[in-house]
């Protein structure tokens, strides 16, 4: 499935019950997945123009094992402590360049 350039970039947080390497190679692969950022063990932060339910459903088909949640993150309603990396990644969604 292709997105628009005009879509919007969306950052998502990825909750996952697998190794990191697992789900990093995984989403590596993924043409939806158009940067990531791990940000603790079991938690990635991913950035795509995909909807929700798109990036729902590509992690399930092909992990139909997995369990993980996903939400898209609302920069006017997320906080914490955290370090600056982590806060431009959210605030500042950007492509790595791969797949665009």
């Amino acid at each position: 499935m292709s997105y628009l350039k005009s879509t919007p970039l969306r950052t998502y947080m990825l909750n996952f019950a697998a190794t990191d390497k697992f789900i990093l190679d995984f989403l590596d692969t993924r043409r939806e997945v158009l940067n990531w950022y791990r940000v603790f063990p079991g938690t990635v932060l991913i950035t795509s123009r995909a909807d929700l339910a798109a990036l729902t459903g590509v992690i399930h088909v092909s992990n139909p094992w997995l369990w993980f949640t996903i939400s898209e993150i609302d920069t006017a309603r997320v906080n914490g402590f955290t370090n600056p990396q982590v806060w431009d990644f959210i605030n500042n969604p950007k492509s790595s360049g791969r797949w665009e």
